[in-house]
């Protein structure tokens, strides 16, 4: 048995208009956190620089 539910106008409108969430911010992969960090940068800095989270940039220096 297949059970069908009819969406609104309205809820199909707003889930085509989603955006992507986890996307990688553009020229800060692991490598160039690296070397920022080897430049003496804190990771408060990078992050704020990126437009990222603290975490999140700790994260990606870990992965190549």
């Amino acid at each position: 048995m297949t059970i069908v539910r009819l969406i609104p106008e309205g809820e199909r409108r707003t889930s085509d208009q989603t955006k992507q969430v986890n996307r990688r911010a553009p020229g800060f992969d692991g490598a160039e956190i690296r070397r920022l960090r080897s430049q003496g940068q804190t990771v408060r800095d990078i992050a704020a620089a990126a437009g990222l989270s603290v975490k999140t940039v700790r994260n990606r220096q870990l992965k190549p």
